[in-house]
């Protein structure tokens, strides 16, 4: 795990907290499914490189704000201290699930606390 500063760290943070935002919900009591009063910001992720053993992935991250797209990939791996591969991506360890759901699902909840998830955001593959 590489070793960020925190003023990286605090500086990634504060760039991620002004390009994303969660879109506002309501959580039915009964059933805990969540209808959203607005749609959700878009995600998209790219897969830029898989190792040879299927265990490691670098993907990208982008936002888009309804204009341009953002590339985040770089804000992302410092706030969650993982690395930025050598085709600009964060990489991402394991297999057998969806490891960008994984990635964006991690980003939430370090950003918008344990209520946060993956579900909050429109997640598109490049």
């Amino acid at each position: 795990m590489p070793k960020y500063t925190k003023e990286d760290r605090e500086r990634a943070e504060k760039r991620l907290r002004e390009v994303l935002r969660l879109a506002p919900c309501v959580r039915d009591p009964r059933t805990g499914s969540r209808s959203y009063s607005e749609p959700r910001q878009k995600i998209y992720l790219c897969t830029k490189h898989v190792s040879r053993s299927g265990m490691r992935r670098e993907i990208s991250i982008y936002a888009h704000d309804g204009e341009e797209l953002t590339w985040l990939s770089w804000s992302a791996s410092r706030l969650l201290g993982w690395s930025l591969g050598k085709h600009d991506g964060v990489m991402v360890d394991g297999c057998g699930m969806d490891m960008g759901f994984h990635l964006v699902d991690c980003l939430a909840r370090t950003l918008f606390g344990k209520d946060a998830s993956a579900n909050d955001f429109d997640i598109r593959w490049l």
